[in-house]
């Protein structure tokens, strides 16, 4: 008799166990159904205004058009909607290459959405050149070819230009071959075409570039030419009096070479300068004429 009452009463047990699980699992279900409904369908949720910031007002329909399409490709908008505050990210990558960042602001007691962008601002423009036989040596205005000796043409050279921004380097668009003091030109001379995206220097190298075109503006000089070779990791200007002036970008010209050019120069007229070698860290050597 003790043991069927113990089966009987292990049986009900069971029973009422499945009965918990099986109520929990539907609790759950229920909970988990109202809370997806309340996040998708509550106007609390919906986004009821979106402001752009840091471009033309007359651009601002066509970005956030382009904005939107974005909002559409993530895996979170087809089940909320892309007029869920859910579902805008922190922040977007750069639709092109004219902007730096795209940032989100939510504002979520006034239920809107601020797109801050940052575009990129134009710092000068890098041109490289290829030449056709990069195996001549150029010799006396000659370019030399085993036991012949051309005149150097200008005109066998191809060029090509692009427009620099500031904060990275990054080639952002096609330019003109511009000269002049208002706006950088660099050069660089038989060097591989870089694509439009491309950073012209790496890192460290495009922060101390970009410091020492900012002493370019201090020191006062009257540039004729702006060069840099990738390779060697130098920057050479060339002023309109003849002389030439050699940095290295592997370290901060600013620090120290910069401000000993600037005592150089106070004792020595450039007309008087053939060039000034300043690749060593604290050091320069002065040559002449």
């Amino acid at each position: 008799m003790q043991p069927y009452y113990l089966k009987i009463h292990s049986e009900r047990r069971r029973f009422w166990f499945r009965i918990k699980v099986y109520l929990g699992v539907f609790i759950l279900l229920l909970l988990g159904t109202g809370g997806i409904y309340f996040f998708r369908e509550s106007p609390y949720f919906k986004v009821k205004s979106i402001e752009i910031l840091g471009i033309e007002s007359e651009s601002r329909e066509k970005f956030l058009s382009d904005l939107q399409l974005e909002v559409f490709k993530r895996p979170i908008t087809k089940f909320l909607g892309s007029d869920n505050i859910f579902s805008w990210p922190r922040e977007f990558r750069p639709l092109n290459l004219g902007f730096a960042s795209i940032v989100i602001d939510k504002d979520w007691l006034k239920r809107s959405i601020v797109a801050n962008v940052e575009k990129r601002e134009r710092l000068g423009i890098w041109c490289a050149v290829s030449r056709p036989n990069e195996d001549l040596i150029e010799s006396n205005g000659n370019r030399i070819f085993g036991s012949d000796s051309v005149a150097f043409d200008d005109n066998s050279s191809e060029e090509r230009c692009w427009w620099f921004d500031k904060k990275d380097g990054l080639l952002i668009q096609e330019a003109p071959d511009a000269q002049g003091q208002l706006i950088f030109t660099i050069t660089e001379d038989n060097s591989d075409f870089l694509d439009i995206g491309s950073q012209m220097l790496d890192g460290l190298l495009f922060d101390n570039f970009r410091k020492l075109l900012k002493a370019i503006k201090e020191l006062d000089l009257s540039v004729k030419n702006l060069m840099v070779d990738r390779v060697r990791q130098e920057f050479k200007i060339i002023t309109n009096q003849g002389a030439a002036f050699i940095f290295s970008l592997r370290f901060d010209a600013t620090t120290s070479a910069v401000p000993a050019l600037k005592e150089l120069l106070k004792k020595n007229p450039l007309e008087t300068i053939n060039y000034v070698d300043l690749t060593v860290e604290n050091k320069i050597y002065l040559k002449t004429r």
